[in-house]
């Protein structure tokens, strides 16, 4: 038959790792109809999640975590224990990927906009400022001096009318994975204003056209 003659193969384990669906995938080969599959590699095309303590996100197919006092794996969850970094690893069919998950401790994470506005404001000189939930924005985040601002994953600042989110006016100002979506169609110069030196790391800006379909206002300036 056809089926005996051709070899093939068949592509794609899929496997949903945070609400931003990151996919795991393994590619399988077969000798021939009826032989068993057998994974020839697997890679992730996220290596990393950030989570607030207590907080957790699904994950699928085998999966250990390096340190169990930080992160734990059961049933595909990863939940999050304790402050700190660890390793966690999936396997198939002996072939494996890894994820660094960092878990922060919900005293050093803030939950609210005008909680940002403080924090960045007593930060020091070095220090990382973690956004910890979903925030509407309400003014503007001013990082004058060398601090960075990151969030745990899949957390989305909202923001309308003609705000700027971040203006950075510090050469050493950094936003580190934000994601920050535009509600409304109002023109704005800049949802993010960078300094010279400023950096923006893994950020994601989304939102709607200010004067129709036909354009998009620039995300951030400089």
């Amino acid at each position: 038959s056809i089926c005996m003659k051709t070899k093939f193969r068949f592509a794609k384990i899929v496997a949903v790792l945070a609400a931003a669906a990151a996919v795991l995938a393994a590619c399988f080969a077969f000798a021939a109809c009826g032989d068993e599959p057998t994974v020839e590699t697997i890679s992730l095309n996220v290596d990393s999640v950030k989570l607030a303590e207590g907080g957790s996100y699904d994950l699928s197919v085998t999966w250990t975590t390096g340190n169990d006092k930080v992160a734990t794996v059961d049933g595909g969850k990863v939940t999050a224990v304790g402050e700190g970094s660890t390793t966690v690893t999936a396997t198939a069919d002996g072939k494996s990927a890894t994820c660094t998950v960092t878990v922060y401790a919900s005293e050093d994470t803030v939950d609210t906009f005008d909680g940002l506005v403080s924090a960045v404001g007593a930060a020091s000189e070095g220090d990382t400022v973690v956004i910890g939930a979903d925030m509407t924005v309400t003014g503007t985040v001013v990082l004058d001096k060398a601090v960075t601002v990151t969030s745990v994953t899949g957390v989305k600042l909202s923001v309308s009318g003609s705000v700027t989110v971040f203006d950075m006016t510090s050469g050493g100002a950094t936003i580190d994975g934000i994601e920050i979506e535009k509600t409304d169609k109002t023109n704005v110069g800049g949802l993010v204003k960078m300094g010279e030196g400023a950096t923006m790391n893994g950020c994601t800006i989304t939102g709607r056209y200010a004067d129709g379909d036909s354009e998009v206002v620039r995300g951030f300036t400089q």
